[in-house]
């Protein structure tokens, strides 16, 4: 569900002593962009590609691989016209697990700690 390697790798990009707060941006960022879509039928179709895309990118950036893939396909459908039958609420469940086993997994791979 997460890419470790990639979490590690982050941190050493942006340094020890700032990756929480980048944690913490990312999270709150795609909290607000997700939230919208826990309503599918008020997100306009024409900005489902958009919303997919800043999503893929932003959970490939923190290693949420499931998540991202998932928003992958979902851009790919919606770039094909085919953005009615992208499951919204399918990529609201799986950014909450991703989000869930993150804050549960991270002080093991590295060094944000969710209860600290």
């Amino acid at each position: 569900m997460i890419d470790w390697k990639q979490v590690v790798q982050l941190e050493e990009d942006v340094g020890q002593e700032d990756f929480a707060e980048v944690v913490t941006l990312f999270l709150d960022e795609v909290d607000t962009a997700i939230e919208p879509l826990k309503t599918p039928k008020d997100v306009p179709l024409d900005t489902i590609e958009s919303v997919m895309h800043f999503l893929k990118g932003s959970a490939y950036s923190l290693g949420f691989k499931v998540f991202g893939d998932y928003c992958s396909l979902g851009e790919k459908m919606a770039k094909s016209g085919s953005a009615a039958k992208v499951d919204l609420l399918q990529a609201v469940t799986l950014y909450e697990q991703s989000r869930a086993h993150f804050l549960r997994e991270a002080s093991q791979h590295c060094s944000f700690d969710a209860a600290a």
